[in-house]
């Protein structure tokens, strides 16, 4: 930066892991089969193949998708904070909070069972399945994530419950944080109309209960803001790319070469890979194998 230059603010200390990360996610091209050649598959190594191998691609999209979107979120905030934009500032971090929920929301219905099935489901990916795997939940949720939109009446009945979107709280209350919560109902009463969106044009003194004022006081605004919510923005963050790192090194643990193309650096993945939340992952992807283990022992 230049001497002219405004100082960034300092959303949360995950934007460095963030900026670690997101240059190590590969581009990839995603193989899905149809349906109608899905049903005519008449092989349960091969169904079992391109059933698991289309979720674990749909993981994969979750998460690197995650943590580019919370990127250009934060990129956002600074641009904002950078042009004195309270405006602006609240509405990204308001957009911050939601992407945050959305995924925080998919990933915990998906992690626990992906991680408790390891070895059928990497047993699957070698195309060595000897019985059927499937799971509807896993399937809906990662759909729903890629293709949840608002629904218009017209179309209702005609598109799949998957691809209709949920209400927002109900992302915000997998959350479950009430700093969290508080923050967004703040920005919330800026995005939409309210006393607190014209803090930037009106101001009380003893001698006069309102006045129009002319002076710029944004960028007081957008530090009080930040000062005020600081732990409340980290924890969000922390939400989406703890969970959006951990299915990353999630995907690298399955030994199967439908993975290759999928794999990440785990370099730039270790403060996940150092987290509580992968050290669980672990225990039930060893649980998993060792019970593998124990079967093939008592045959």
């Amino acid at each position: 930066m230049t001497s002219d230059d405004k100082q960034e603010p300092q959303l949360s200390p995950l934007y460095s892991v963030i900026l670690d990360v997101e240059p190590k996610i590969r581009g990839v091209v995603y193989n899905y089969t149809s349906g109608e050649n899905f049903l005519k598959i008449d092989s349960i190594a091969e169904m079992q193949l391109v059933y698991w191998s289309e979720i674990v691609q749909r993981m994969h999209v979750c998460a690197a998708t995650s943590i580019k979107r919370v990127k250009k979120w934060y990129d956002a905030a600074n641009s904002a904070y950078n042009a004195d934009n309270y405006y602006g500032l609240c509405a990204s971090l308001r957009g911050l909070i939601e992407a945050c929920a959305d995924t925080f929301y998919t990933a915990g219905r998906i992690i626990d069972p992906i991680c408790t099935n390891f070895v059928t489901i990497e047993n699957a990916l070698k195309g060595n399945a000897t019985r059927v795997l499937l799971s509807e939940p896993i399937e809906d949720e990662l759909i729903h994530y890629v293709f949840a939109r608002k629904v218009m009446m017209s179309e209702k009945g005609t598109v799949p419950i998957s691809h209709e979107t949920k209400q927002v709280r109900t992302y915000l209350d997998s959350i479950a944080d009430q700093g969290v919560l508080d923050l967004y109902a703040e920005l919330c009463q800026v995005s939409h109309p309210s006393m607190i969106s014209l803090l930037p044009f009106l101001l009380s003194t003893k001698e006069h209960p309102l006045i129009l004022h002319e002076e710029q006081i944004d960028r007081q605004l957008n530090d009080d803001l930040l000062k005020r919510h600081k732990a409340a923005i980290l924890t969000a963050s922390n939400m989406s790319i703890l969970p959006s790192m951990c299915i990353l090194k999630l995907i690298n643990e399955f030994d199967a070469p439908i993975t290759e193309a999928l794999r990440t650096d785990e370099q730039p993945l270790q403060p996940a890979i150092k987290s509580d939340l992968w050290k669980d992952m672990a225990n039930k992807i060893r649980t998993s194998r060792e019970g593998q283990q124990t079967a093939a022992a008592d045959g």
